[in-house]
């Protein structure tokens, strides 16, 4: 699954958007919504593109984030070196952790993307894997790495 078709689940997920009300807001077919939910496609139109993101959410930074994932599926591995996409907003509390991909050793990086996407394909899998990597940076004395969330309990 693509970075945008994982972005895009997580997103409507969030704001209790189903693929029907998208295609309603965005004037694309159920099937069109469906196909970019699930990687069924080799691009995007513009004008397909930009009604997805204005549509999704209100809030301006799942919007860039939206955007960013889909210029990160299609650019070329071989360049994505060259270049760095910073939106000018950044997501707001749990999802600052995303950001830091970028950082990552090249190696590295392609094993967390998968791990990322797979947990994206349900809320407790995200959940799930924020415990762990709290759990991880308290056992490693990391604060720094600990997501700023409240905590349960």
């Amino acid at each position: 699954m693509s970075l945008f078709s994982t972005r895009l689940r997580i997103i409507l997920e969030k704001n209790g958007i189903n693929q029907v009300e998208l295609a309603k807001r965005t004037n694309l077919t159920p099937s069109q919504v469906h196909n970019y939910l699930h990687q069924n496609f080799r691009a995007i139109t513009k004008d397909h593109l930009a009604a997805i993101i204005q549509e999704c959410s209100e809030d301006i930074a799942e919007r860039a984030e939206l955007a960013k994932c889909y210029l990160l599926d299609v650019i070329p591995d071989s360049v994505r070196n060259y270049l760095e996409i910073t939106p000018l907003e950044k997501p707001n509390n749990n999802d600052d952790w995303f950001f830091e991909i970028e950082r990552l050793p090249a190696a590295f990086k392609q094993e967390f993307e998968k791990l990322y996407k797979m947990c994206a394909e349900s809320a407790q899998a995200r959940d799930f894997t924020k415990d762990f990597t709290s759990s991880l940076a308290i056992l490693q004395n990391k604060p720094q790495y600990l997501p700023n969330r409240k905590v349960k309990g």
